[in-house]
Parts: C-alpha cells; sequence; structure tokens
C-alpha cells in the first residue's frame, strides 16, 4: 500500500509563514523522538522554513519522548535555556498539551510571550484560552482512502508495486488567537 496522508511540506511552509508574519522572530519544532515519516517531513519543512526566514539565528528543535512522564519538565527546561524562542510549533496535539502545560507553568501569556500552533485540530483547542491555532488534516478523509487501498491490495486488486500510489491531500490551517495579530 503507498502512503496517505497531508502535503506536511506545504502545510508547515504556511504554518511557518502564518507564524513569521504575525511577528515571531524564532520558532521553535517540538516533536518525538521517532523514525516516523510524517514528524521526518514535518522537521524538514519546518528546517526548511525557519532557515528562509531567520536564517542569521539557530534552529531550535526539541524531542520528546511519545510516552515521557517529564515532558513537560523537559520542554520548561528547553524554553529556559533558549529564551530566544517567542513560538512553537507543535508536531501534534499531545505535543501541544504538553506546551501548554509547560508555558503556563513558565508564567509565559499566549500570544503576547510565547506564540503557539500545532499538528493535528483537536476538539478541546477551542476550549483553551487562547483558542489554539492548528492544522487541520482530513482524518476521515485519510482514513477512508487507506482502507480502502489496504482492501484492494488485500484482494489482490493492485498486484505489482508500480501501481502502488502516494495519494497527498491537503490540510487546513485553522486560524484562532494563539498567535499575534498580523504585523506585516
Amino acid at each position: 500500500m503507498g502512503f496517505v496522508g497531508i502535503n506536511n511540506n506545504e502545510i508547515t511552509k504556511k504554518a511557518m509563514n502564518h507564524l513569521f508574519t504575525h511577528g515571531f522572530t524564532n520558532v521553535g519544532f517540538i516533536s518525538y523522538q521517532t523514525n516516523v515519516y510524517t514528524m521526518e517531513q514535518r522537521l524538514l519543512s519546518y528546517k526548511m522554513a525557519a532557515q528562509l526566514h531567520n536564517s542569521s539565528k539557530k534552529i531550535n528543535v526539541k524531542f520528546i519522548q511519545y510516552n515521557g512522564s517529564d515532558n513537560k519538565e523537559i520542554i520548561k527546561s528547553w524554553l529556559y535555556q533558549n529564551k530566544e524562542i517567542d513560538s512553537i510549533l507543535c508536531g501534534n496535539d499531545n505535543i501541544c498539551h504538553q506546551v501548554l502545560r509547560a508555558v503556563r507553568e513558565l508564567q509565559y501569556e499566549i500570544p503576547k510571550d510565547m506564540g503557539v500552533l500545532s499538528f493535528d485540530d483537536s476538539k478541546w483547542f477551542k476550549l483553551v484560552t487562547p483558542s489554539i491555532t492548528a492544522i487541520r488534516q482530513p482524518t476521515n478523509q485519510i482514513g477512508k482512502l487507506a482502507t480502502e487501498l489496504l482492501i484492494a491490495e488485500i484482494q489482490n486488486k493492485i498486484k505489482n508495486y508500480s501501481q502502488k500510489e502516494n495519494h497527498i491531500l491537503d490540510a487546513e490551517l485553522i486560524i484562532r488567537k494563539s498567535c499575534r495579530e498580523n504585523t506585516i
């Protein structure tokens, strides 16, 4: 079966551009330390966009453990050691939750002191104050298409690997309140 997912490169560039046009200059990226294709694509796209916008500044990436019980403390320490970071792109909604906990304990005000933008548009993103700007993936469409392709493969309708295609879908940037007003 081919890959079914979003264009991580395009939407990450769009998210980073959103942060930069809203006055943030030092975007950090937090991801799980894993070899998951989607996270790798998001990281590469983050690095390209960060270098494009602020080539004279360092790239700030933090890897955390998927089931790390001390992730909030690790993020707090990272932010404390990298005070130049003024916004964070979270690799997914679970990471965003840990970021919000760390930011709250550091008494940073969102979006004044720290902007937050996250992959995965969880329902709770609308319930926190300020609401979280997010990258919404077409999860129902991804699941349906992946299921159809898997069934076709099981039924031997796709017999040779050259018939297996990647299916790249568009994601959507959902603008909420966790980033400043447009400054450009």
